[in-house]
Parts: C-alpha cells; sequence; structure tokens
C-alpha cells in the first residue's frame, strides 16, 4: 500500500507552489540566473549544474533538471534552447516528453479502471472494431499496459521510418497506424512474453475514448494537468510544442549537426510518446503521483506491480537503486528529445532530466542515452541518492581508452550494473570503422562462450521441470552418442550432464565444423557422428579439460528433451522472459544494423565467421541487454516477473562441481560458471565467465555478494587482454565505491632460497602443457633450466617456500609454480596469488616412435572447405630427442605417445590434450586426424 507520508505533504506543498508559479503569464521574466542557480537545503547545486554543462560540452544543445526533496527544489539548465536564437535553455521552456507520456496514458487508464468505465482484464475487441487490433480478441488492457500484448511495434518497422523521415509533418491516422501492425506477425502468443510496444500505447488511447467518450486531450487536461497546476503541459496528437519551448533536434545521417523537429507531427506516436511538458510541471506530476492525488494507493500498489512474464510494471518502469530504495518512473527517447523522469515514492524525491536532442535510431554523432544516464547517476550520486560510482567509471574509461589503442582494439562495449540498477553502459571505438559507426552499448557482439552459461540455464530449466538428471547418463538421452575408450571401465555410459556442464566430461577439446564463414546450425547436429570415430581423453571427472563438444552435447541434450530445436527454445525460454529481444544463438535480420564488424589484431576487417556449435559460443548480445541477464542473475534467476531460474537451481549452478578431483587443486568450476578468480578473491564469491571466438573476446564478473556485475565485450582479435583488464578494474573501482573495499597491495616477491640437489633432480624430466608445449626440465646450477623443444627457455629460481618464482616467461612474473606428486601425475601447478590453479606443467613418459611413425615425419596441410574456419592450418611431424612431435599451426608442441601403428596419444592433462591421433586411409592414401581435422601430407 502507498502511504502518504508526512515529507510526501511537505514536497506535494512545494511543488504545487512552483507548478503555480511557473503558469503565470509572465513566465518568460523568470527566465533569470538566480533561478537557475537557486538551491534548497542540501542539494548540491553546482555539483548538479556541471552535469548539465558536461553534456553541453558533449555536443548536446540544451539540457534541463529538476530535483525535489521534501526540503525544496532545484531547478537547473545549461547550453540553448534554440540553435537559431541562441536563447539559453530553461526549466521553463517545453520539451516533448518522448515514452514519458505512457505515464499520463497509464494513469488515465488506471483511473477509468478506478471509475469501472474499463476493466484491466477486458479485451481490446470490447472498444475497437475487430480485426483493427491483430488478436483483439485475446489481448486485454493489462498485457497493452504491461508490454506483453505480442503486438508488433509500427515504430519498428523500416516501412514506418521511411515514411515518418520523408514527410515528418503529416498527421497519422489510427488506421495507417494499425495497418503497419498487422502487416506484421505478432511477436509472440499475447500474454506470454515480455517485448516494449508503442502500438499497444496508442491503442490505449483509443480505447480510454472509446470508454469515456471523451478525447484523451481533453481527459488528461481537466483530471491531471489543470488539478495540479501543470498549466504547462499537454499530451495533443501531434505533440505540438507552444511557444516558450525548445524545438528539439535530431542527428540524422550524413548532417553535420543536429536537424530542427520543430515542425514534426507526432501523431504517430499519440499517447505512446507525444506529451509535452516542463521541469516544473514534470516534478508537479511526480508529486501528484506520490500523494496519492491522481490515483488511489491501492491503483497506484497495482500499477507499480511487476507481474510476470512482464519486466515492468503497468505504465511504468519500476526498480530498486544500489542503496535499495524503490525507484519509479520512465525514461524518453524520440527525434529531438532523450527524457528522464523518476521518483522515489518512500523517499520524497524526484527528478527530471531532458536533452533537446538525440540520435534516434541512427548512426550515432553522440550518444544522448548514454549521456542522460550520466547525468541520473551523477545526479543520484550527489544527492546521497545512490552510491557514486563515476570515480570507477573515470578510472576504467581512462584505462580503455589507453588499452584500446595499445593493444589495437577497434571497438568495444561495456557495462556495469549494481544489483537491477544499470550503473554504467557505453561503447567505445567503432562497430564499423569504414563508415565510422561507433560502437554503442547497444552494438551486438559475439560473446563466444559467454554462450555457455545460457546452455547451462537451459538444462537447468529442464532439470526444474523434472526432464534430466544431470548425473544418469547423457546416453539415457541421447542413446546414439557413442565414443570410442581405450580407458577401462570408461565409455560414453560414463559421461553425464554434470561432467558436460563442469568441463569435466573428458571429451576431445574440438572439430573443424565447428566454426565457418557460413551460419550452419546443423553442424551441431553432426558432432554425435564425429563423436563416434573419436575417443575418449580422460576418465570424467579426472581432470579440467575444456571441451566444445560437451557443449554441442549439452545442447542436442536440450534439443531431444524438450522437443525443440536449440534457437527455438533458447529464444523463448531465455531470451524473450529477459526481454533480450537482440539476442540469441542465431543471427537474426532485425539485429543487422546493431552487428559489429570484427578486426585483426592489425586493426584490418576481418570476413565474418560464425560459431556453428551453437551452445558452445554463437550468442550475439550487446552490453545492454546483458544488463538484462546479469540482473536476472543476481536477483536469484528472476528478471521483473520473469523467472528463468530457481533460486535454488542458480545456487546449484554456483556450486564447486571439482572439490574432489585432486589435479584441478583450488581452481573451481560450477555448472558452465567458473568460480576461481585470484585478482577477485578478496571481494568474496565470483562467478565468472569468458569468451573468445576467432575474432571477437568478452568477459563477463558477477559478485554475488555485493550484487555488482559487469560484462565487456570487443570486436578485436586481440582483445582477449582488455575484456579481462576492464572487467577486472571495474568490478574493483565498484567494490571500493559500493563498500569501501579497496584492492589487496600486491604481494613481496618471495626471496630466493637454496634447494638440496635431490629435491632439484626430483623435478627433471620431459613435460607437456601450457608453460612452452612439450619441454624438458634439467638441473642448472641452484636453479631448474625449461627449455622448450620450440627454442624457447627460461628458469625456475626456488623460492624460500619451497616454490620456484618463474623467470623469463612473459605473463608469468608473478606466478609460482609448485612441483607436486597428485593422482599418479607429477606436475608443476600453477599459483597466482596464493590461489593453486590447473597444472602449468606435467611430467610425461612417452613410447618412443617406431619406423612406421618416423617415416610419417613431415609437413601435412589441413583439408578444408570453403565452408570451414581453418582454427588449424598446418602440421608437422618430427622426431625430437627421441620424442614424436607434432607442431601444430608452426608453434604448437605436443608430445605423441604412439600406441598402435595408426594411433597415438597427445600425452599431458587437461585442454587440448589427452586426444588420439589417429592415421585413416582414403583411396589408398594415409591421412592424419588430429582433433577431427582431417590432415594430408604436403608434395
Amino acid at each position: 500500500m502507498i502511504r502518504t507520508s508526512f515529507v510526501l505533504l511537505l514536497l506535494c506543498a512545494s511543488l504545487a507552489a512552483i507548478a503555480v508559479l511557473a503558469s503565470e503569464a509572465n513566465a518568460r521574466e523568470l527566465l533569470s540566473p538566480s533561478l537557475s542557480t537557486a538551491s534548497a537545503g542540501s542539494i548540491p547545486a553546482a555539483e548538479l549544474q556541471a552535469l548539465l554543462e558536461e553534456a553541453v560540452a558533449q555536443g548536446v544543445p540544451g539540457a534541463v533538471m529538476g530535483v525535489a526533496t521534501p526540503q525544496g527544489a532545484w531547478f537547473g539548465s545549461a547550453g540553448v534552447g534554440d540553435t537559431v536564437t541562441q536563447g539559453p535553455m530553461s526549466a521553463l521552456h517545453a520539451i516533448r516528453l518522448a515514452s514519458i507520456t505512457k505515464t499520463f496514458t497509464a494513469s488515465l487508464v488506471w483511473s477509468l479502471i478506478e471509475e469501472k468505465r474499463l476493466g484491466l482484464n477486458q479485451r481490446v475487441n470490447r472498444w475497437i472494431s475487430p480485426g483493427l487490433v491483430p488478436k483483439g480478441d485475446v489481448i486485454t488492457v493489462g498485457m497493452l499496459l504491461n508490454h506483453t500484448s505480442g503486438l508488433y511495434d509500427h515504430e519498428n518497422s523500416p516501412e514506418f521510418m521511411k515514411k515518418m523521415q520523408s514527410d515528418p509533418t503529416r498527421e497519422w491516422t489510427a488506421e495507417e497506424v494499425l495497418a503497419i501492425t498487422r502487416a506484421h506477425p505478432m511477436n509472440f502468443t499475447p500474454g506470454t512474453h515480455f517485448a516494449y510496444c508503442n502500438t499497444g500505447y496508442y491503442v490505449l488511447g483509443m480505447i480510454a475514448e472509446a470508454a469515456s467518450g471523451q478525447k484523451v486531450e481533453d481527459l488528461v487536461r481537466k483530471r491531471f494537468f489543470t488539478r495540479h497546476g501543470m498549466a504547462r503541459t499537454s499530451l495533443t496528437k501531434s505533440g505540438k510544442l507552444p511557444s516558450l519551448r525548445t524545438p528539439g533536434y535530431l542527428w540524422l545521417d550524413g548532417y553535420g549537426s543536429p536537424l530542427s523537429v520543430l515542425r514534426w507531427n507526432f501523431s504517430w506516436d499519440w499517447t505512446a510518446g507525444s506529451g509535452v511538458s516542463t521541469a516544473y510541471d514534470m516534478l508537479a506530476w511526480a508529486a501528484a503521483l506520490t500523494g496519492g492525488t491522481v490515483l488511489r494507493p491501492e491503483t497506484l500498489d497495482m500499477a507499480w506491480t511487476i507481474k510476470a512474464p512482464s519486466i515492468m510494471g503497468y505504465g511504468f518502469e519500476v526498480t530498486k537503486n544500489g542503496l535499495g530504495y524503490r525507484r519509479i518512473g520512465h525514461t524518453g527517447l524520440n527525434p529531438g528529445t532523450t527524457t528522464d523522469f523518476l521518483f522515489y515514492p518512500d523517499k520524497g524525491w524526484a527528478l527530471f532530466s531532458g536533452l533537446n536532442t538525440s540520435d534516434y535510431r541512427t548512426v550515432p554523432q553522440i550518444n544522448t542515452a548514454r549521456i542522460l544516464l550520466d547525468i541520473r547517476n551523477g545526479a543520484e550520486a550527489g544527492l546521497g541518492w545512490n552510491v557514486d560510482y563515476r570515480p570507477a567509471i573515470k578510472q576504467v574509461t581512462k584505462l580503455i581508452k589507453q588499452q584500446m589503442q595499445d593493444d589495437n582494439v577497434v571497438g568495444l562495449g561495456i557495462a556495469l550494473v549494481d544489483g537491477q540498477n544499470v550503473v554504467w553502459q557505453e561503447g567505445f571505438g567503432y562497430a564499423d570503422k569504414a563508415n565510422k559507426i561507433a560502437a554503442t552499448a547497444d552494438t551486438v557482439f559475439q560473446i563466444g562462450s559467454i554462450s555457455k552459461p545460457f546452455t547451462g540455464t537451459a538444462i537447468m530449466q529442464l532439470v526444474e521441470k523434472g526432464k534430466i538428471d544431470i548425473d544418469k547418463p547423457v546416453t539415457d538421452y541421447l542413446p546414439e552418442f557413442t565414443i570410442r575408450s581405450r580407458l577401462p571401465g570408461v565409455d560414453a555410459s560414463s559421461v553425464t550432464p554434470r561432467a558436460l556442464m563442469a568441463n569435466h566430461a573428458g571429451l576431445p577439446y574440438n572439430s573443424p565444423d565447428m566454426m565457418g564463414y557460413s551460419f550452419r546450425p546443423e553442424a551441431m547436429q553432426q558432432a554425435l557422428k564425429i563423436l563416434k570415430k573419436d575417443w575418449m581423453c580422460f576418465p570424467p571427472f579426472t581432470t579440467y579439460a575444456y571441451s566444445n563438444f560437451g557443449a554441442a552435447l549439452s545442447g542436442l541434450l536440450v534439443e531431444r528433451v524438450s522437443g525443440q530445436d536449440f534457437i527455438t527454445y533458447t529464444d523463448n525460454h531465455i531470451f524473450a522472459p529477459l526481454a533480450m529481444s537482440r539476442s540469441s544463438f542465431a543471427p537474426k535480420p532485425e539485429m543487422t544494423p546493431y552487428v559489429s564488424k570484427s578486426y585483426s589484431s592489425d586493426g584490418k576487417l576481418l570476413k565474418r565467421v560464425f560459431v556453428n556449435y551453437l551452445p558452445a559460443g554463437s550468442t550475439l548480445s550487446s552490453a545492454a541487454e546483458m544488463t538484462h541477464f546479469m540482473r536476472a542473475m543476481l536477483a536469484g534467476g528472476s528478471l521483473g516477473g520473469n523467472i528463468v531460474l530457481k533460486p535454488a537451481t542458480l545456487r546449484k549452478m554456483w556450486t564447486a562441481q571439482n572439490e574432489g578431483v585432486p589435479l584441478d587443486f583450488d581452481y573451481r568450476v560450477g555448472l558452465y560458471w567458473i568460480l576461481s578468480d585470484p585478482e577477485l578473491e578478496y571481494a568474496g564469491k565470483i562467478v565468472s565467465f569468458s569468451g573468445d571466438t576467432a575474432q571477437q573476446h568478452s568477459r563477463l564478473i558477477l559478485v554475488p555478494e555485493h550484487q555488482l556485475g559487469v560484462v565487456v565485450l570487443t570486436n578485436s582479435a586481440n582483445g582477449g587482454g582488455i575484456a579481462r583488464t576492464a572487467a577486472v578494474a571495474a568490478i574493483e573501482g565498484a567494490l571500493t565505491a559500493k563498500k569501501g573495499i579497496e584492492p589487496p597491495p600486491a604481494p613481496s616477491p618471495l626471496p630466493p632460497a637454496p634447494m638440496p640437489l635431490r629435491k632439484l633432480q626430483r623435478c627433471v624430466g620431459l613435460y607437456t602443457g601450457m608453460g612452452g608445449g612439450v619441454v624438458s626440465v634439467s638441473v642448472e646450477d641452484d636453479h631448474l633450466l625449461v627449455q622448450a623443444f620450440s627454442g624457447f627457455s627460461y628458469k625456475l629460481l626456488p623460492l624460500v617456500d619451497g616454490n620456484f618464482a618463474v623467470d623469463g616467461y612473459p605473463g608469468m612474473e608473478t606466478h609460482e609454480l609448485s612441483f607436486e606428486s597428485v593422482a599418479g601425475y607429477e606436475v608443476f601447478d600453477d599459483i597466482w596469488l596464493g590461489v593453486k590453479l590447473l597444472p602449468f606443467l606435467t611430467k610425461v613418459t612417452p613410447a618412443a616412435p617406431g619406423k612406421v611413425w618416423l617415416d610419417r615425419c613431415g609437413g601435412y596441410v589441413a583439408e578444408m572447405t570453403s565452408d570451414f574456419y581453418p582454427f588449424w592450418k598446418t602440421l608437422e611431424l618430427t622426431e625430437h630427442d627421441g620424442v614424436l612431435t607434432m607442431i601444430v599451426n608452426g608453434g604448437i608442441y605436443y608430445a605423441l605417445s604412439p600406441v598402435t601403428d595408426t594411433k597415438a596419444m597427445n600425452v599431458g592433462l587437461g585442454t587440448y590434450y589427452g586426444d588420439t591421433v589417429r592415421i585413416e586411409k582414403s583411396d589408398g592414401v594415409e591421412k592424419l586426424i588430429f582433433q577431427n581435422y582431417t590432415f594430408r601430407k604436403s608434395s
């Protein structure tokens, strides 16, 4: 129940007085410096004014703000209201509200419901002629209010945009608007999903007029605006502006300056977005709503309730900010204006801000949505209404710009969330460098293996329905899944969904048809045929071994159990409930204008590569839409009223699955989530995932205990470094801002210490792993010398704690190595910031190659069609110090241990190891098969 508190009464009184003042005939005379810089109580006028000045400095012609607290109100402005007359912007200038208009429309509909002239569950066809609105016999008033009608939004159609921009002064009729909607299929069955829809609010205007017998323009004026002293507020069909106004300016492609939209006719938007008001009047509107003089408290409770499948209230955006305060309001974006309206009903606070320009669905000259979010966050922080993340954002922004330049990264998107509050979302660089299309928060990137948490979500949804048991064999669901094995007691029936999601299934890593230059989702279906010819690498839960084959099996499992193809299932059960309309495992036409190009390490445009093992890494999404996913995860599996996972299920996904795997040491994984991050261990539980496609790289980090999340997406082949460093820096800065938790100082290097010769000699031998591919370790003086078969060498220096410092291996300067005997293996384990990660080197004893293998030594090239992306291109077999060595792509070394004349083991532990290299004959010619790539001997 909404309560009219004492502070709200004070607020209403102060705002009512302001509204009367603003409506007087001598309003022009009130445009004085004293008004724009007036301060009330503890309102930090100078700080708020600086936010507006910064917006103007970024290219906005004019900016305005109004702030109200129980102690009083403050109004500020900057820049010009009219670029022709150069008259200063003012809080008295009328400005088009765009979608904030929906708060008027929704309030009107709710008032008619209070009067029993309308019903929330009444069908559209009761008020509008059948056939005019698609599914009008099913869609209800409530569905229109909370955007669950499924109607196609006429403002999204290319034909509408073309007509609107070719003749912006034309008067649109209801028939013309709805004809566009009827020409497109429904987005979904009414009432099953959420999709923001302006058409729905246009229809609500028609229904309000039919139910009341009066024009909307007259209804809202009499019921709301006149009653609450909002004399400079209107809701007309055209959105006509009064004489004291700012015209509004629109950036369009090909123009060096924004165009005036003063004469534009907004009849196509009407009750969805053609309202006009001032900063003064909007604060009066906030006071009227919170004071209960617009609607009854019990009605407001319903209007401000999020009910599945929506993620919004009935006409209002409903969130909580970083401090847990309830926040109600709406944002707006239309040609010529970008606006923000919010109020805190439990605190007596209100904020309105507006820019008299927009980059409305064009190549962005300036990002007005981002600028207005900066104003909101800055104002809330300055007023003490929210956590101040500005220092962190400033620091990470500087890091991003510098590292993008250093690493030649072309484009990047980042988003930071605090619980349900989007703190920051922004793009840097270019989505399309040649055409100067800037990367924004809405730019769509390939997020790579961050797809896997979505895949895990799909599986666990089916677990919740009792359709999958993650500890039963995968073969119970996919009986055609088979794989060869030389491991005693281990075969396909040993593999469980839990093992797949924990990357401990012991399956091979990759396949040539995983990626290609054309989108071939059917490739995932071929994984079963390929695995049938392949061999197990390890017994399940022996060692962490990342496998894209395992992800493909996970997707096939979802398809088999759900009865839907993987794309359809995830679109309907994950992306739609999370309102991620431009995110999917498949590229879709509506994404095309937003999809980023890909670039090489030297900044050259690359041909697009698709990930065809969909569950492993094919998801396309943006920083802005990934905020929906992060918010849902931080909320225990739900967004708004939509539950994609139960909290208990999410906790299972975030529970370590490999506690009993000695060879994993302290490295922890959940169910398609990574739970170890030494840099952020001080923050508590961390859940994360990285994504790496052939060309684009990404990083997602969540800190559930502190309700923080960040995602960084890049479009360049060498963007992996910045994806990680920017994400970590953002979390570190956010933790400092929110909790005062600073990163611990870097540990001081431990001093060297002598190690007995017998301990050094124990380490001598041949090793494989991330520490150089294939290396020999020997004793040199008082330390160990590591010599890679590639010619690279480095030293391991004994330390006082009995471990080794790494000297001469780039990137390992802050790491230590620990020599240990574990589970029958001798390994050098990687220790970073005190956390034992995975084996860096594993001692191996490969069998000596016989003549038949030595005769195969020489160069090989991969057989690939034009559709396939050549992850592996060349291969060389050679004998090195008695070891059969395979060199892939000219620089990656593996040690092979022949098993038979036609099979050899790629010896070692973990990802990329344990698989079987085999020889097969085709037309009498031997072919070498490595990771299911077929190589033929070069001439």
